[in-house]
């Protein structure tokens, strides 16, 4: 938090954060950890899904479900967490045990994703897991960053935690693309006609926009259910 200072005329002025100062041997393994922590959550949701979707046949349109037991029901696995870390002599030591947690979790959706419970109980102890260090890392960066530094330590926490989630977002398509044997990346932000799947439904939609187009006929509409590559016709 920047403090006030006094300056060469009485007045006070603001010390910036000293973010250099921040990046300490003792406050690294927090921001990579966060870092870790985030590249794990949204790895494992871009994955999530297909699971759902593929192997279990759930409409996408039911997913929440799912999520949203899964997440109730991490609650009461995460407090007996914080109240360990929180009345334990070694509370660095129930942060390791939330790391082993969550890796154990992370190895298992490898086998449970071909199963609804086994695959939501995998889940249910990851959430348990994420919840807690999601909560307890920032409070001991906190504890351990000295006062005047204790904002820009903050900062580079927080910047850590939307690297993690963006560098997630882009390592999970390599894992796909080397597990699947793709030669190019399939889940790509923008639409790639080279991945369009010509099926007789997609060949009469794209005839149709061809034909309204051409004869300049005004709004059109192309419903289709989600995925189906109507964004992708239009490129």
């Amino acid at each position: 938090v920047p403090s006030p200072e006094e300056g060469p005329t009485g007045t006070s002025k603001t010390v910036r954060p000293r973010f250099a100062e921040a990046l300490t041997p003792a406050l690294m393994p927090y921001y990579v950890g966060v870092f870790v922590l985030n590249v794990m959550l949204t790895s494992a949701f871009v994955g999530v899904p297909h699971a759902l979707a593929g192997e279990l046949g759930i409409p996408l349109a039911e997913h929440w479900k799912t999520y949203l037991w899964v997440f109730l029901g991490s609650v009461p696995l995460t407090v007996p967490l914080v109240i360990a870390s929180e009345r334990s002599g070694s509370p660095t030591a129930v942060m390791r045990l939330g790391v082993v947690l969550i890796g154990a979790a992370l190895a298992a959706l490898t086998v449970t994703y071909r199963g609804y419970w086994s695959l939501s109980l995998t889940l249910l102890l990851f959430f348990a897991a994420f919840n807690y260090l999601e909560a307890r890392v920032p409070a001991r960066l906190s504890q351990s960053a000295p006062a005047e530094l204790r904002g820009a330590a903050l900062g580079i926490f927080a910047t850590a935690q939307f690297l993690g989630a963006f560098a997630g977002g882009q390592f999970a398509p390599l894992l796909y693309a080397s597990h699947f044997g793709l030669r190019g990346e399939a889940f790509a932000l923008t639409p790639d006609p080279a991945f369009l799947y010509q099926s007789p439904g997609h060949a009469e939609a794209l005839a149709g926009l061809k034909v309204g187009l051409a004869g300049r006929r005004g709004l059109m509409l192309m419903v289709g259910e989600v995925g189906m590559g109507k964004t992708t016709l239009l490129y």
